[in-house]
């Protein structure tokens, strides 16, 4: 199997001794964003930042049996590509940032195939001959990301922001980044400015508000803080800059405001620079809007409702009714404490529940059973064990968040072998100009 094609013919990898400049048109983009096209002998060979109808030439290269061209020339561009609006995002594979792989592509297009390789997923993988997928949906496409990690590099004699280099380790300046809000491009700007600073930053992590207050996250060069920055660190707290952490085993506050606080769904969170927050904002709001119009009557019948991998509590409790009991499962324990204090300042904390334990020691404990489960699992899914416990504890309705097609193609067979019906598929665009897409699938019990 070649990225679930089929093939029985093992010439199909052979490669010829003598390398040669192959000619290759682009059929379709897949799973991980690769373009796939055929050669003339049927072999399959895989590709980076190209479009459908692009036609490429240069060497294959043999990798965990795929066939690969790594770099290539591309003799004639397709209708369906563009160029790039950063000029960061060059169309050649191995020079662009590593960012943004899918700009070359317009948004249609790209809607259209994050569409199809959720389509052909749930197809392969979750053997559903006609997945019930509907229309993507979509919000901002520039200015959208509201959490950056940027790594620190020497650029001509002096340190810099930068992000990897696509297919590498190596760092690359930048001087625009379309999909950062201002604040977050102010703030790169800024800390540009600061070589005291930055000379001893191996990383550092930002992340933004709706407000434009922004937090800072530093991984130092060394173990512990560095002597003597004082003055530098204080220095830094300036502009939307609010609050500044040094990040290790036991993350530690070291100027400023701890938190940001923002509005999701008419409700108020706080959250921290660790915690799990999606990074575009305007669409985790799009999300709970399309849940609570899909899933009108499962929310208004709901009595007990289980939020899986909750981390903050965004989900469950912008999702809360008055007659719900929530209850929460989360492994982070910092995460645990913020959904408690979430609940506490939004006046639900006597009907929402947070444990500190994953959903895989929560399930092997937890003997209840609920109404309504929400399930916004890491990107590997969600384990077997938990799979089997939501299948027979979760009365009415499973909703399913994925940040990845194929896990979630894999994960609805198991529910489907075990008697759920697949009602809706939803993708979202959570990642304009990537070619990551969310999606949700809603689960129902048959009705005996």
């Amino acid at each position: 199997m070649v990225n679930g094609l089929i093939t029985r013919n093992a010439s199909l990898f052979t490669m010829p001794k003598t390398p040669t400049q192959e000619t290759l048109t682009i059929e379709k983009l897949i799973h991980g964003g690769r373009g796939m096209g055929r050669l003339t002998d049927g072999r399959i060979v895989f590709a980076d930042a190209v479009a459908p109808g692009d036609v490429i030439t240069g060497e294959l290269v043999a990798e965990k049996k795929l066939l690969k061209m790594p770099t290539y020339q591309l003799s004639t561009p397709s209708p369906n590509r563009q160029t790039p609006p950063c000029p960061h995002a060059q169309p050649a594979p191995d020079s662009a940032c590593g960012g943004c792989n899918w700009q070359h592509l317009p948004i249609a297009q790209q809607h259209h195939w994050k569409t199809e390789i959720v389509r052909e997923s749930m197809q392969r993988l979750g053997k559903i001959e006609n997945p019930p997928i509907q229309p993507i949906q979509a919000h901002d496409e520039w200015g959208y990301r509201h959490t950056a990690t940027w790594q620190v590099i020497s650029h001509q004699g002096q340190p810099k922001l930068a992000y990897y280099a696509r297919q590498s380790n190596t760092g690359m300046a930048f001087q625009t980044c379309p999909v950062l809000p201002e604040t977050l491009f102010q703030t790169a700007e800024l800390l540009n400015a600061m070589p005291a600073l930055l000379k001893h930053c191996k990383t550092i992590k930002a992340r933004t508000n709706t407000k434009g207050e922004v937090l800072l996250g530093i991984t130092f060069t060394s173990q512990t803080v560095p002597d003597d920055i004082d003055a530098d660190i204080n220095n830094a707290i300036t502009g939307p800059i609010t609050g500044l952490w040094h990040l290790s085993d036991k993350p530690l506050l070291l100027a400023g405001q701890a938190y940001l606080t923002d509005t999701i769904n008419e409700r108020s969170f706080q959250f921290g620079i660790n915690h799990f927050m999606q990074s575009h904002p305007a669409m985790v709001n799009t999300i709970l809007a399309w849940l609570n119009n899909t899933i009108t009557e499962e929310l208004s019948t709901a009595q007990t409702v289980l939020d899986g991998y909750c981390g903050i509590g965004i989900l469950g409790l912008s999702l809360l009714q008055s007659h719900h009991t929530l209850t929460g499962a989360e492994g982070h324990k910092a995460a645990v404490k913020a959904a408690k204090k979430n609940a506490k300042s939004q006046g639900v904390a006597t009907q929402a529940f947070f444990h500190g334990q994953s959903m895989e020691l929560f399930t092997i404990h937890c003997d209840s059973k609920f109404d309504l489960a929400i399930c916004d699992p890491p990107r590997n899914g969600i384990k077997p064990a938990v799979l089997a416990w939501l299948s027979k504890s979760i009365r009415q309705t499973i909703v399913y968040i994925s940040c990845d097609p194929a896990t979630l193609a894999r994960d609805s067979k198991v529910l489907i072998d075990a008697g759920w019906q697949l009602d809706t598929i939803q993708p979202f665009d959570m990642f304009p100009q990537t070619h990551h897409v969310e999606t949700i699938a809603i689960f129902k019990r048959p009705k005996k």
